[in-house]
């Protein structure tokens, strides 16, 4: 299987279990959680019917303005 396919199932994959995964550091406030896949993290953020996929990123990134604006972001 390819990488970007073993990606995608992974995001899919936090459907099943969205609440698995803790929230990231920093984005408490704004409900974003994040899976590790990898050397990658997945950020995703849970609405009443649905699990959205804010980011994907390398884990070496600096990814705290990244993710999501400054304005949602906890101090």
């Amino acid at each position: 299987m390819s990488f970007v396919l073993e990606l995608q199932s992974s995001a899919l994959a936090i459907g099943a279990q969205p609440l698995a995964f803790p929230l990231a550091d920093r984005f408490e406030r704004s409900g974003v959680r994040r899976k590790p896949y990898r050397d990658y993290l997945i950020f995703y953020a849970l609405t009443d019917i649905s699990v959205n996929i804010v980011r994907i990123l390398h884990g070496a990134r600096d990814y705290s303005a990244l993710v999501l604006p400054e304005s949602q972001i906890d101090d």
